[in-house]
């Protein structure tokens, strides 16, 4: 079983766009299934289960089982309130007389079995008696205006892509409902004289459909999937904030998504000065700037069906002390590189590139800007140099490794594992 949310395409109606998002599948997998699936006549139904089937449509090596327990079966899933959507699923059609499989729509259950109403859609093949021209597909309202079901359209063998199965075989019924219009699928085409107009139910669950009259059948589905189409908007975040740590150099940016975007975000995308450095699935993002300057940081939304516009910008300005601002310039030439290992334990290893001029400090902190110990204080010859932190004695958590000379500052972050 798999329940999920993301968009299948782009649609695009009456210059509206639409994603299309699949709201729930149901493949029983493993021999499990949704718990939202339930039967509706209570006693005088039967529950659907999962059971081997060695030709699964997913290739699985299981199939949904419903029956009827005498007439009518349906088993159901999704909340009263849905109303456009598209069912789909996999069912296997038997050329038996009087037995009919198919799936439901709009599914009504508030006035109790006595008064339920529903949409279906059902095969009703009988090879050996039933004349080509009869009807065996067909499009029904229950009840209709004579309080049994009764054909809204339906369509002959000659009508049906393929024509009638000779045999009993797995295939993909489909029945879409959007306002007032039913449109209905044979193996993924749709039928002559769709949309059909009916607007007598507007809202229901869906679900599993099988009939026989006096008789107990069972009806198999699988691979059922549900979709509907959601006006697209694709918006960048909003409210983002950036705030400097001007000791570290540390820039904490924050944002947020709207919440009428589409609910398929993938990531946000984290741009500096218009070059993108990193993308993260959180609303909040910490960089660490090694130079310093006037920076602008931008954000765009990524979703599966596109990325959004950029987002509006947030500047900080990351300067010398004001102590550090009569000592003279000098070219920015000393450099840290990336920590190694990172995660550690108890020690690890961190490059130094001097220029072989002027002095610098490393040293290393806390979380919370406590001085922890220092690994260079002075000059180096030109070249890179090995410097090791041992962090024998201290807790597990984040550190930073610092390098200062005169305009320059390098900071690494480090993690210590215990």
């Amino acid at each position: 079983m798999k329940k999920i949310a993301v968009i299948l395409s782009i649609l695009i109606f009456c210059g509206m766009t639409y994603a299309q998002y699949v709201y729930f599948e149901e493949h029983f997998e493993e021999g499990d299934m949704s718990d939202q699936w339930f039967n509706p006549w209570g006693e005088n139904g039967v529950d659907m289960e999962p059971i081997p089937r060695d030709d699964a449509p997913d290739e699985d090596g299981f199939v949904g089982s419903l029956s009827n327990s005498g007439m009518v079966g349906t088993s159901l899933a999704g909340t009263m309130d849905l109303t456009d959507y598209k069912i789909e699923s996999m069912v296997f059609v038997t050329v038996e007389q009087g037995v009919r499989h198919g799936i439901c729509a709009r599914f009504d259950t508030t006035g109790g079995t006595a008064s339920f109403e529903y949409y279906y859609l059902r095969a009703n093949f009988n090879t050996t008696q039933m004349p080509p021209s009869s009807p065996e597909l067909e499009l029904r309202i229950y009840p209709g205006g004579t309080g049994v079901g009764e054909d809204l359209l339906a369509w002959a063998a000659d009508d049906l892509p393929g024509g009638t199965p000779e045999d009993e075989s797995w295939h993909k019924l489909g029945l879409e409902v959007k306002g007032d219009s039913l449109w209905a699928y044979w193996d993924d085409e749709m039928l002559d004289g769709c949309p059909v107009i009916d607007d007598e139910l507007t809202a229901g669950f869906f679900g599993v459909y099988v009939f026989a009259m006096g008789e107990e059948v069972v009806t198999l589905s699988d691979a059922i999937v549900v979709t509907m189409d959601v006006e697209e908007n694709i918006v960048p975040p909003e409210n983002v904030v950036a705030t400097l740590d001007q000791s570290f150099g540390l820039v904490t940016i924050t944002w947020e998504q709207p919440d009428d975007a589409l609910n398929d975000l993938q990531h946000f995308e984290i741009y500096r000065n218009e070059e993108m450095i990193d993308t993260t699935m959180f609303e909040t993002y910490t960089d660490t700037l090694t130079e310093y300057g006037t920076f602008n940081y931008y954000l765009q939304s990524v979703f599966q069906s596109g990325t959004s516009e950029a987002s509006e910008s947030a500047e900080v300005i990351y300067e010398l002390a004001v102590g550090d601002k009569d000592q003279p310039e000098s070219p920015i030439s000393w450099k840290l590189s990336a920590a190694y290992p990172n995660p550690f334990n108890p020690s690890t290893n961190i490059t130094v590139e001097s220029p072989g001029y002027s002095s610098a400090s490393v040293s290393v902190y806390d979380l919370t800007g406590r001085w922890v110990t220092d690994l260079l204080s002075g000059s180096l010859p030109a070249g890179g140099h090995e410097l090791t932190f041992n962090a024998n004695g201290l807790t597990a958590g984040i550190y930073f490794v610092i390098l200062e000379a005169q305009d320059v500052r390098d900071i690494r972050k480090v993690v210590l594992l215990k």
